[in-house]
């Protein structure tokens, strides 16, 4: 059997859409924020309509969000955040 793919199966293709130059340390900040909004998601009722690409799209960039400027710079920003948008329109589209 196969299960669909949830919020975590979505966020781990996203995570490495986050370019080489980004330092592990924020990617690991990244990671670690975005995988506690992602579990918190699953325990509030109002996001069991949303899809499980938009979840995990929301968590990274909320994520990337919450990172000060001096540590990730805002081009490092703007290269993350296109390269998740078109992922999640992507994604968005298979839904």
């Amino acid at each position: 059997r196969v299960h669909p793919p949830t919020s975590m199966c979505f966020f781990r293709h996203y995570v490495r859409l986050i370019p080489t130059t980004v330092s592990p340390s924020i990617i690991f900040m990244v990671t670690e924020v975005s995988r506690f909004i992602i579990e918190i998601s699953v325990c509030l009722y109002k996001f069991i309509e949303c899809p499980p690409s938009i979840i995990a799209s929301a968590a990274v960039f909320i994520a990337i969000d919450a990172i000060d400027e001096s540590s990730l710079p805002r081009w490092q920003r703007h290269q993350i955040n296109i390269r998740l948008e078109k992922a999640a329109e992507i994604s968005k589209r298979t839904n």
